[in-house]
């Protein structure tokens, strides 16, 4: 819980700076916290402030962060299956 909701005022922050002008948080911040299971709290946000939801690659790029959270979860769930 705690991750997404860093991951949200990340996201929040960086709209907030795009609409003032003001120095922005680097993509890659975004998506490092996303990576580590923040992608809920980041698509929140996305949704709920418009922000970074055509931009490319960065959309790709965040999707890609969801997939390989729900492919490690997963594989983490399932791991005792694999071995039997």
């Amino acid at each position: 819980m705690l991750i997404n909701g860093i991951t949200f005022t990340l996201f929040a922050l960086d709209k907030n700076f795009a609409i003032n002008g003001r120095r922005r948080i680097p993509e890659r911040w975004l998506l490092i916290y996303s990576l580590f299971f923040g992608w809920l709290g980041g698509l929140v946000a996305q949704q709920l402030f418009r922000h970074k939801t055509h931009k490319q690659p960065f959309k790709s790029l965040f999707f890609l962060t969801i997939f390989v959270d729900c492919v490690a979860v997963t594989l983490y769930l399932s791991r005792g299956a694999l071995f039997h």
